[in-house]
């Protein structure tokens, strides 16, 4: 994917003169090569002479200039593995504007910059000479929304905060509410999924007193998790309700925190049915 576009020309340079200490540099578009080799043998005789730390500035800029006129330009960038993130922040963070040359690009801060962009796990850049910068990408996958006050973010898989100022497209994910239920978060959808069938009816969970959860299911069913095996109480759960379709039923809270029992709120709807159904007997 070409991105930024530099148009080609046939150019020599000759900078400086011996007198200077810096000699001259000659090079070629259509010869990258012998540009290269003209730099080594500079660094070498400079080395050599003594001069590289006394003309080190003028001598980058020379460098820069040769290249720039030899071709050593970034004007082809390849992103690999962009979903969410946007182009144009990930070129922002690049700081590869047309004409720069690919001499000035520096792989480890282009890698630090973008991985500070909210989508970003972690990035991998490479340089092609003379004009190619690759750029690897790996995203954090969203498994819920945080909600703290009114204030919303995506976490992923490592607890970590994906601020998104559109959640629209994310709206299916779970909400989950508590200090800790970021950090908290992946050992709950592992837990969740456990039970696919009652896994795609939870709407968010809250993290309760730093030890438990509280489940939310759709239809406003409320499920008390245990501190002490939730799993378990989870499987409990998924086989009552596929025994007894428990959860189609006019029920609240389902409250699983103690091991000998199961305590069941019943809805106003619920109520009324137990009521009628004692008058009955």
């Amino acid at each position: 994917m070409r991105l930024l576009k530099q148009t080609k020309r046939q150019l020599s340079l000759a900078q400086h003169s011996p007198n200077n200490g810096l000699g001259a540099i000659i090079v070629s578009r259509s010869k990258p090569v012998i540009f290269l080799l003209a730099i080594s043998s500079f660094v070498f005789i400079s080395w050599r002479s003594g001069l590289v730390d006394q003309g080190k500035v003028a001598f980058y800029s020379v460098l820069i200039k040769a290249s720039i006129q030899s071709g050593f330009v970034v004007d082809d960038i390849s992103l690999i593995g962009r979903v969410n993130t946007k182009k144009y922040e990930i070129i922002e963070a690049t700081k590869a504007t047309p004409g720069r040359s690919i001499l000035e690009i520096d792989p480890k801060k282009i890698q630090s910059s973008i991985e500070k962009l909210p989508w970003v796990e972690f990035a991998i850049v490479q340089r092609y000479l003379p004009n190619k910068l690759v750029i690897r990408i790996s995203e954090r996958q969203p498994i819920a929304i945080w909600q703290k006050d009114a204030n919303l973010a995506l976490i992923d898989h490592k607890g970590h905060l994906i601020k998104v100022s559109d959640l629209r497209p994310f709206r299916r994910l779970p909400t989950l509410v508590g200090k800790d239920a970021p950090v908290k978060a992946s050992k709950l959808m592992n837990l969740l999924t456990t039970e696919p069938k009652l896994s795609k009816l939870v709407v968010g969970a809250t993290w309760i007193g730093g030890r438990r959860w509280n489940v939310n299911l759709r239809g406003g069913i409320k499920i008390l998790l245990p501190e002490l095996e939730p799993r378990q109480a989870w499987k409990l759960l998924a086989g009552l309700n596929e025994k007894y379709t428990l959860l189609a039923r006019d029920i609240n809270i389902i409250d699983l925190r103690l091991p000998d029992r199961i305590i069941v709120k019943m809805g106003p709807h619920g109520r009324q049915l137990i009521k009628k159904a004692g008058k009955n007997t």
